[in-house]
C-alpha cells in the first residue's frame, strides 16, 4: 500500500494490462471529479469572500473610532461642565 500506484500495478498484475488499467482508472476519477471541483471552486469565490470581509472590517474600524471620539468628546464636555 505505500508502493506508488503504477508500480504498484506491475508488481501485483501478472502482465502490462493491471498498470493500464489504474491509469485508466485515474483518469475516470479525474473526469468524474473535475466538474465537482470546478464548481465548488465558482461557488466559493474566495477573492471576492476577502473584499466582502475586508470591507465589514473597514465599517467596523471607522464605527469603532466614531463610538470613541464620541465617548471622548462626551468626557471632555462632563470635565468642562464640571469646571
Amino acid at each position: 500500500w505505500m508502493t506508488p500506484t503504477i508500480i504498484n500495478g506491475s508488481l501485483v498484475g501478472t502482465d502490462w494490462l493491471a498498470p493500464i488499467l489504474q491509469v485508466f482508472l485515474i483518469i475516470c476519477n479525474a473526469c468524474i471529479y473535475y466538474p465537482f471541483l470546478r464548481l465548488s471552486c465558482e461557488k466559493n469565490n474566495y477573492q471576492m469572500a476577502f473584499n466582502k470581509l475586508s470591507s465589514k472590517l473597514d465599517a467596523s474600524e471607522r464605527f469603532a473610532a466614531k463610538s470613541e471620539q464620541r465617548f471622548i468628546d462626551q468626557q471632555r464636555e462632563k470635565s468642562a461642565s464640571s469646571v
